[in-house]
């Protein structure tokens, strides 16, 4: 005898779970098949890859050093506010990925460090400070 003496497997949640099982293993096949033919288009996805590639040179230069640098001045008080080296980080990290994804770019560390050591080195190093950070590459 079982110990729950009222418990009874239902069978639609038992029917329900087995769908949902099923479901999860057919998409993971066709996850598998997809990454076969990606493979196997790889001409095609290099060609793309050289497009992509001129691509994200222009977009570097959608962020001016100065509005990276006027964004990091508008902030700095509230980092600094946070209180602790890893919420501020945190804050930093956030509010940086979405400055750049309203800017329709994808930052890189390397270039906001040239950017900031050229037009503002002073907030930049009270930006970093705030963060607990060497330099923008470590976000």
């Amino acid at each position: 005898m079982s110990p729950y003496p009222d418990f009874r497997p239902r069978r639609p949640v038992l029917i329900g779970v087995a769908a949902a099982a099923l479901l999860l293993c057919s998409l993971a096949a066709c996850g598998s098949t997809d990454a076969g033919s990606s493979a196997a288009s790889a001409p095609t996805g290099g060609a793309a890859t050289a497009t992509a590639g001129a691509d994200p040179a222009a977009p570097e230069k959608a962020v001016s050093a100065a509005e990276l640098c006027g964004f990091l001045e508008k902030n700095l008080a509230e980092w600094q506010s946070i209180g602790s080296a890893v919420g501020a980080m945190a804050r930093l990290t956030t509010d940086l990925a979405g400055f750049y994804e309203d800017h329709g770019v994808t930052p890189v560390g390397s270039d906001m460090d040239e950017q900031t050591l050229a037009e503002c080195p002073k907030t930049r190093e009270k930006v970093l400070k705030a963060g607990g950070l060497a330099s923008f590459q470590a976000l």
